[in-house]
């Protein structure tokens, strides 16, 4: 498990070297993150750039500002609006500078002030205070606590679309890096209401679908190095059970959407974590959908790579597998990657679908070596010789066409995919150097594999004490 320590420890290390070291406030920030580093410490969860003085003038405005509004947090349903708003505004402002003054904010209180806004107010300030309580928590999800949670459930049954999309917004920033916030939101029903949202809803807003594609990627995010193990699969199995076939719908609604494409091909893509969800999308059409949109958006890399990246984990079903090649997708990956081929992270993920859907699958690998993804294999491996993903990948997918086709070796051979994956053997040898050997293996050629472990015949101690002599078994 990472090594991790709070805010606190943290600000008082720093405290300690101006103190004992007089030492200015950036020195000792600089010297503290660099003890923490040498012991270990993941210093991710921290804010680490604070100029930890309260009396800094550069905040004397902000200061000023929270204590105003905690003044009209007081009376929220007779308040002035407009006054109320124009001291909102700036305070969002000043949070999105930096990530100090979003914690100059939530040491002088502002967020239990912006809840008792949220309270009984017109929806013009619900959303203005939804986005400073947004500006607030990017990257400072420690705030939010049981009242704001469940001020976010009762703001989602409300339906103006500016409120429910700016309340997903907060709640999805509220889960980056918060395994607890992503528990306690999910635990007070979120689901039921993105259920309800996508079923009963014509959605024509679209940042509305959007924000409810970011919380449900939200949820199942394990990036939170506090705790050793999340939530984030029984999260994806909730979510994929209830909301999977309406997502579909939503694809097939929206499919000339090029924004919402995107975000639903990358949703669906989180949220595939056992196989039978891979064959629910197969049988609602999902894999027409996928080729239809990555031939639509042929010049979008960014579609091209979330398509790339949901047939990927699509074929982890081997039904699927199959299918997705007997849809024809094997010449749009080609031709998508042959016109991307530049593009060093989308060829990296093309390459990696087409190790995925050859893996096992000789008939698969037939098809691609019939329409020449040998000759674009290669191609790529040459383009980007420096990019380990690229060559790691490129091995796999190399390995997976000919390990079941070995009369495909000889053409392989022919047009230099021996001497790339040597090449890149001798560069990436300590990062993928199994990959690259099992892949020169499987072509035939003459490479020299490591015995990782070699029995010495030794004896082992069991617990009770007695002996077994590995050359007696």
């Amino acid at each position: 498990m990472t090594r991790t320590i709070t805010q606190e420890t943290f600000d008082n290390a720093v405290h300690e070297n101006v103190e004992l070291f007089d030492m200015n406030i950036e020195d000792a920030i600089q010297e503290t993150v660099q003890q923490f580093e040498k012991q270990g410490v993941s210093l991710d969860n921290i804010i680490k750039d604070l100029q930890l003085s309260d009396t800094s003038k550069k905040y004397d405005t902000l200061l000023e500002k929270i204590s105003e509004l905690k003044t009209l947090s007081q009376d929220p349903i007779n308040i002035n609006d407009d006054e109320c708003i124009i001291i909102l505004d700036f305070v969002t402002e000043e949070c999105k500078k930096d990530i100090a003054y979003r914690l100059v904010c939530g040491k002088e209180q502002l967020y239990p002030a912006l809840l008792r806004l949220l309270n009984k107010c017109k929806i013009t300030r619900t959303v203005i205070t939804l986005k400073t309580l947004i500006a607030m928590m990017t990257g400072y999800p420690d705030l939010l606590d049981e009242t704001g949670i469940n001020f976010m459930m009762e703001l989602l049954h409300q339906t103006d679309d500016e409120v429910r999309r700016y309340t997903l917004k907060w709640i999805a920033i509220c889960c980056v890096k918060h395994e607890r916030n992503r528990q306690n939101i999910f635990d007070k029903g979120v689901l039921n209401h993105l259920k309800s949202m996508i079923q009963n809803t014509k959605l024509n807003n679209d940042f509305l679908i959007k924000e409810m594609c970011a919380v449900c990627r939200a949820l199942v995010l394990d990036d939170d190095v506090r705790v050793e193990f999340g939530h984030a699969h029984e999260h994806a199995k909730a979510i994929a059970s209830d909301i999977l076939c309406p997502l579909m719908k939503l694809l097939e609604a929206h499919k000339k959407n090029e924004s919402i494409v995107g975000d639903l091909l990358i949703t669906l893509s989180s949220l595939l974590v056992r196989t039978e969800y891979c064959k629910q999308v197969q049988d609602t059409g999902g894999i027409e959908f996928i080729c239809e949109a990555m031939l639509t958006f042929v010049d979008k890399d960014n579609i091209i790579r979330k398509g790339l990246i949901l047939l990927k984990t699509l074929a982890g079903n081997d039904d699927c597998k199959y299918t997705i090649i007997s849809k024809g997708a094997a010449p749009i990956i080609a031709a998508s990657m042959e016109k991307h081929k530049k593009n060093e992270n989308l060829i990296g993920i093309g390459l990696a679908c087409i190790a995925a859907l050859t893996l096992r699958a000789p008939e698969n690998s037939e098809e691609f070596y019939r329409i020449g993804i040998p000759d674009l294999i290669v191609e790529c491996l040459k383009l980007h010789s420096d990019n380990v993903a690229v060559q790691k990948h490129g091995s796999w997918a190399i390995r997976n066409m000919v390990s079941r086709n070995k009369e495909q070796c000889k053409y392989f051979i022919s047009i230099g995919a021996e001497q790339e994956l040597n090449k890149a053997l001798l560069k990436f040898a300590n990062k993928c150097e199994y990959d690259i050997k099992s892949a020169l293996r499987d072509l035939g050629c003459n490479v020299q594999l490591r015995e990782e472990w070699t029995g010495k015949g030794g004896k082992l101690q069991t617990d009770e004490g007695q002996h077994r002599d590995f050359n007696d078994a």
